[in-house]
C-alpha cells in the first residue's frame, strides 16, 4: 500500500512540474512575440513621423510659395490687384514699411496692415523687427491712385509747384464826373510753391507764395504813366476739407498786393498796389472720372479787406469765381490743370475799381517721404 501511495505522489510531483514548465515556456514565448510586436509597431511608427515630418518641411515651403500666388490671384481677380516683392531693411517693421510707401488707411478692418498679413502668412505679428535683406509681399493695388486723389492718404506732406498765365481787366469808375478808364494787362505770368499738410483722409492744408509780373497797357485812357510794370506778391494759408467722394470745400487767406490806379492829372494815371488780406470761399465737385483721370467744378465767393492810406480809404471787395479742374493721378503725384474766371470790385469813394480775372495754370504735386 505505502508503494502504491508513493507512487501516486511522484506522479503529481512530474504532473506539476510538467506543468509549471509549460507555463514557463509559454510565458516566455509570449514575452519574445510581444516584445517583437511592440518594436515593429514603434519602428512603423517612428517611419511615419520622419516620413510625415518630410512631408510637412516640404509641403510648408512650398504651400507659402503657393497661398501667397493663390491670394495674390484672387485679389487680382477681385480687387484689381498685385503683389510686388519689397526688400526689407534694418530696423523696418510692416507698419513703418506701409507709411513709408503711403499705404493708408493703415489700421482697421479694411486697413493694409490686414491685407499685407493676409498675403504673407509666414509672418505672425507686425511688431516684429524683420530681418534686414529677406522679402515681403505688398500690394499692388491700382486704387491707391485713386485714393490719393480723393484725400483717403493722410498724414504726410507733400510739394507743389504751380505755373501760368492771367489776363486782368481794371475799370476805375468815378460817379462825381461820371467818367470811367478802362486798363488792360498783358498776359501776366506767374509762379507759385507751397507744402501741403494731409492731416486726415479728409482733411488738408497748405501753405505758399505766389509771384506774379504784371503790365499794364494804355486803352481807353489818355496815358497811363509811373510803373506800369509791377511785381505782385501773396502769401496764402488754405484748408480743404472733403464731404464724401463727390464734394469738397475749400478756404484761402491770403496777403499781399492788389493793384490800384488814380488820377494824378487830367490825362494821366498812375498804377500802384496796395496791400490788404483776402479771403476765398470756394465749394467743389467731382463731376466726371476716367480711371486715374478727373474733372472737377468749383464756384466760389471772393472777400476782399479793407485797405488805407493817406491816399486811399477802401470798403470791402466783394466777387465771384468758377473754375474747370483736370487732375491726372498716379502713385506719389499728380498733376492738375485749372482754368478760371474771377470778378470782384471796390470802392473807394469817390471811384469804384471793377476787377475782371482769366487765368490757366498747371501744378505738379509730389509727396514727400
Amino acid at each position: 500500500m505505502n508503494f502504491i501511495y508513493e507512487s501516486k505522489q511522484l506522479k503529481l510531483i512530474i504532473y506539476k512540474l510538467k506543468t509549471k514548465k509549460l507555463i514557463i515556456t509559454a510565458s516566455i514565448i509570449l514575452f519574445k512575440f510581444q516584445l517583437s510586436y511592440s518594436k515593429e509597431i514603434i519602428n512603423n511608427s517612428n517611419n511615419k513621423t520622419n516620413n510625415l515630418n518630410d512631408i510637412d518641411h516640404e509641403s510648408h515651403e512650398a504651400n507659402i510659395d503657393e497661398l501667397k500666388k493663390s491670394k495674390v490671384i484672387k485679389l487680382k481677380e477681385n480687387k484689381n490687384t498685385a503683389c510686388e516683392l519689397y526688400e526689407i531693411k534694418e530696423g523696418e517693421t510692416i507698419t513703418s514699411i506701409l507709411r513709408k510707401k503711403k499705404y493708408f488707411p493703415i489700421y482697421g478692418e479694411n486697413g493694409f496692415l490686414k491685407k499685407t498679413l493676409e498675403i504673407n502668412p509666414n509672418i505672425s505679428s507686425y511688431n516684429i523687427t524683420l530681418s534686414e535683406g529677406e522679402s515681403i509681399c505688398l500690394l499692388k493695388n491700382e486704387l491707391i491712385n485713386e485714393n490719393k486723389l480723393n484725400n483717403i492718404d493722410s498724414n504726410f506732406h507733400s510739394y507743389y509747384l504751380e505755373s501760368g498765365i492771367k489776363y486782368l481787366r481794371l475799370i476805375e469808375i468815378d460817379s462825381t464826373s461820371g467818367t470811367e478808364a478802362k486798363l488792360l494787362s498783358r498776359a501776366i505770368p506767374f509762379i507759385e510753391t507751397g507744402f501741403i499738410q494731409n492731416w486726415t483722409k479728409d482733411f488738408k492744408s497748405y501753405l505758399g507764395i505766389n509771384y506774379s509780373i504784371s503790365q499794364i497797357m494804355q486803352s481807353d485812357s489818355s496815358v497811363v504813366i509811373g510803373d506800369s510794370i509791377i511785381r505782385i506778391t501773396n502769401y496764402f494759408l488754405g484748408l480743404n476739407y472733403k464731404f464724401n467722394s463727390l464734394l469738397y470745400s475749400e478756404l484761402l487767406i491770403s496777403y499781399g498786393d492788389t493793384l490800384v490806379v488814380r488820377a494824378v492829372g487830367d490825362n494821366t494815371l498812375k498804377i500802384e498796389k496796395m496791400s490788404n488780406t483776402k479771403f476765398k470761399f470756394l465749394g467743389g465737385i467731382n463731376f466726371l472720372n476716367f480711371e486715374n483721370i478727373f474733372f472737377n467744378s468749383e464756384l466760389g465767393f471772393l472777400l476782399n479787406t479793407k485797405f488805407n492810406n493817406e491816399i486811399y480809404n477802401s470798403d470791402y471787395g466783394k466777387g465771384y469765381e468758377g473754375a474747370l479742374l483736370v487732375i491726372v493721378a498716379n502713385n506719389g503725384w499728380n498733376l492738375r490743370g485749372r482754368i478760371y474766371y474771377s470778378h470782384y470790385s471796390t470802392y473807394v469813394q469817390p471811384v469804384t475799381f471793377d476787377y475782371t480775372e482769366v487765368g490757366i495754370s498747371i501744378r505738379l504735386t509730389v509727396d514727400l517721404e
